[in-house]
Order: C-alpha cells, then sequence, then structure tokens
C-alpha cells in the first residue's frame, strides 16, 4: 500500500489529483512536500466511476502506468484460496496477486 500510494503521487502530473478508491489494511505516511512541489491533491472515494474505471484501463493498456511493480504473483485458479486469499491475509509483502485463467 505504501509503496503504490507513492508511486500514484510520482505518477500524477502537477497540479493533478490522486483519488484513493481502496480501503487501507493499515494507516501509510507520507511525506506532504511531495505533494507541494507539485501541486497535488488528493482525495478519497468508497468507489469509482464508470468514467474513472475507463480511463485507469486505459492509461494501463496504453503504457502510461507500469502496473508490473505492485503484482506480487500469478496464480493458477485451483489455488486461489492458499496461494491468493491466505497469501493476502497473512502474508503483508503481498499486494496484488493476479490470476491466471488460461491453465
Amino acid at each position: 500500500m505504501q509503496k503504490t500510494f507513492e508511486q500514484s503521487i510520482d505518477a500524477t502530473k502537477p497540479r493533478g489529483t490522486v483519488v484513493i478508491v481502496s480501503i487501507f489494511a493499515r494507516p501509510i505516511s507520507f511525506n506532504p512536500m511531495q505533494l507541494m512541489n507539485a501541486g497535488i491533491k488528493i482525495t478519497t472515494t468508497i468507489a469509482y466511476s464508470k468514467e474513472t474505471f475507463k480511463q485507469t484501463v486505459d492509461l494501463v493498456s496504453g503504457g502510461q502506468i507500469d502496473v508490473k511493480p505492485v503484482i506480487t504473483d500469478i496464480i493458477e485458479l485451483d489455488n486461489i484460496v492458499t496461494d491468493g486469499f491466505e497469501s493476502l491475509t497473512h502474508d503483508k509483502s503481498q499486494a496484488k496477486i493476479l490470476v491466471d485463467f488460461s491453465k
């Protein structure tokens, strides 16, 4: 969470806005100067709009946002409980686990 939060600020254009759309499992910290130097604003929402979701997908698919650093594992569907849910619950080094449906 911490790393993703910091990367989102770094990736935001000057005078842009970072919108937090997830629920954090534990507190995070940040340096306010990271925001002030570029005039970045932070806001939150309990969910995201259809437009925001599309914009995010477009940014990722267009290569403008590199999601590889936050993907911590790729698992098979048959292992989703042990390698997915349990891993995310007990191993705090896990961030995003992708499920490979092709196998």
